[in-house]
């Protein structure tokens, strides 16, 4: 973050912020895999889940319904 933040956007590209950002992607990539499966072999785990988005999407719901 200190590089992003005292560094034009063309100092930080020259920088380890391309190397670093690839990283982090192919890292999440593995972690997002792990969590698919996890999800995908726990019926349980889906319910919850399927729960916790049904309720976020509610509460967006109320909100937009609230402004308008």
């Amino acid at each position: 973050m200190q590089q992003i933040a005292n560094s034009s956007p063309e100092q930080a590209l020259i920088g380890d912020f391309a190397k670093d950002l690839d990283t982090a992607v192919t890292e999440s990539s593995e972690v997002h895999q792990n969590q698919m499966v996890q999800y995908l072999n726990s019926k349980e785990l889906q319910k919850g889940f399927q729960r916790v988005v049904f309720d976020m999407l509610l509460a967006a719901l109320g909100r937009d319904e609230l402004r308008g």
